[in-house]
């Protein structure tokens, strides 16, 4: 029984009537249905079984371009190492490691379940919001980093 059965002299909105002509839409559906989507679900992935690892990197990795051309896609070089060998490689940039300044990385990607996606989008509103909470370094200077300031 619905509040219209009560009330007649009340007017229906759209909402309301798309919900009348078809009550298993939406949420219903999903619920009274789940065996269903479940096979259908399975049998999509098994004919494209790659396609979330390809869209997910893909759009990760676009999200990471993103926050390296803010940072300078360079090693910021606190430790004046030399890195002209290092850089003349093609892949350099691929290598580069977005590092905190004042450290806490671990116990601020532990916050997003260790979900690279989600702390990619964090660390990109973060930067794009002005923050210099963030660098990019090399790994040799990332390591003498941990060293130094005894970061685990």
């Amino acid at each position: 029984m619905t509040i219209h059965d009560q009330y007649t002299d009340l007017p229906i909105s759209r909402f309301e009537k798309s919900r009348l002509r078809h009550p298993d839409t939406g949420k219903n559906y999903r619920l009274n249905h789940k065996k269903e989507n479940y096979q259908r679900s399975l049998a999509w992935k098994k004919l494209h079984p790659n396609y979330d690892n390809i869209m997910g990197k893909k759009y990760r990795d676009e999200i990471k371009a993103e926050i390296f051309v803010i940072l300078g896609a360079k090693c910021a070089n606190p430790y004046n190492i030399d890195h002209t060998a290092f850089e003349q490689n093609l892949n350099y940039i691929k290598v580069l490691q977005i590092d905190h300044v004042h450290g806490g990385g671990k116990k601020e990607i532990k916050r997003f379940n260790y979900c690279q996606h989600s702390y990619y989008k964090y660390i990109l509103k973060q930067l794009k919001l002005g923050s210099k909470e963030y660098q990019l370094l090399c790994p040799t200077c990332n390591r003498i980093k941990v060293i130094v300031n005894k970061e685990k």
